[in-house]
């Protein structure tokens, strides 16, 4: 189940679209169908009720299946189902989809076009490895086993590309284990050398078997291995405001502290005469020109150097490794067990 969601409060809405309508039901009433013939469901709120093309309904989880299967999220078709689910102060609409079709439509979006099936076989397997101990672990506090964003898996609906499907039929069912259970087999787009068993705010003993304890060169000549962007310091204000409750102007962004890989973990901010102290992180989630955990700052005139190594958090698989070790002849075994370590291949979906 992948989940978005909106707060009541809002003033967002979804839009449904399916030619041949939907079914409409409550599943702790299964008898209680509603047949909708209407091609498009307009989802909305009006002083925290949900309303269905103006229909309120108190039902805190209500379920839509689209009659032919699929149906259209902002111009993107989904498989599967869907269900409205309301929590507290938010409503989430999830998408209930086959796994082997939710790991088909993931590697759309975290693959790159034109890149060859061994590679996308790792990828495939690392995806669908993720969702599983996601589901495997999932707690009773959210109706949903992933987000469709970057912050678990990009999810973006139904697409036609065949080298996918391949890399996708060809591992079907095939996931990573540790001890017997799923592995958490994160990933990111380049690791930047990182030796990710030098992290110190990441909880290896959860998972073992990401604290690989040597670095990847096979990224080494992509062109995300570093990365460097000058921002006017106006830019920069704009971007960080909002992590302050005074006024003033940052003016001085200065690394305090690193982790053994390199990451930092702790940056001072001088803003007017007011000086913050902020996580590595918290900096990196507000700067968009700060591409990884692994990056310096330097001032020059009314700007500052951002430069850094890698793209993402540095965990588990580097897809530009991986990319370029299937060049090297590596075969996806051997590629996955190069950036999990300790972790078994089997066929248990």
């Amino acid at each position: 189940m992948i989940g978005e969601h909106t707060n009541r409060s809002s003033n967002q809405t979804w839009k449904i679209t399916s030619s041949t309508g939907f079914l409409l039901y409550n599943p702790a009433q299964k008898i209680d169908w509603h047949w909708l013939h209407q091609p498009t469901l307009t989802i909305s709120h009006n002083r925290g009720q949900l309303l269905i093309n103006g229909t309120p309904y108190k039902e805190a989880t209500l379920r839509i299946i689209p009659k032919d299967g699929y149906a259209g999220i902002d111009n993107v078709q989904y498989h599967g189902s869907f269900s409205i689910a309301q929590e507290q102060s938010k409503t989430y609409l999830i998408n209930h989809v086959d796994l082997e079709e939710y790991v088909y439509s993931v590697l759309k979006t975290e693959s790159w076009p034109g890149w060859p099936i061994e590679v996308n076989k790792a990828f495939a397997i690392s995806s669908r490895s993720y969702v599983v101990a996601m589901i495997s672990q999932m707690s009773s506090n959210r109706p949903y086993h992933v987000k469709n964003t970057n912050e678990h898996q990009t999810y973006r609906g139904m697409h036609n590309t065949n080298s996918i499907r391949a890399a996708v039929e060809q591992t079907k069912g095939m996931i990573l284990m540790h001890n017997n259970e799923p592995a958490l087999t994160m990933f990111d787009s380049c690791c930047g050398g990182i030796i990710p068993a030098h992290i110190s705010d990441f909880d290896f003993q959860k998972a073992p078997y990401l604290a690989r304890p040597y670095a990847c060169t096979h990224c080494s000549q992509c062109r995300i291995y570093s990365w460097q962007k000058e921002v006017p310091l106006t830019e920069i204000n704009k971007q960080i405001a909002s992590l302050f409750d005074k006024p003033g102007m940052v003016h001085h962004i200065a690394i305090a502290q690193t982790d053994k890989a390199g990451l930092v973990t702790e940056v001072n901010i001088k803003q007017g005469n007011h000086s913050h102290t902020l996580s590595g992180k918290q900096l990196y989630s507000a700067l968009k020109d700060i591409k990884s955990y692994c990056y310096s700052v330097e001032r020059k005139s009314d700007k500052l150097i951002l430069s850094g190594k890698g793209y993402g958090h540095h965990l588990g698989m580097c897809q530009w490794g991986a990319r370029e070790m299937v060049r090297d002849g590596w075969h996806y075994k051997r590629i996955l067990a190069f950036y999990y370590p300790g972790t078994e291949l089997k066929k248990v979906v």
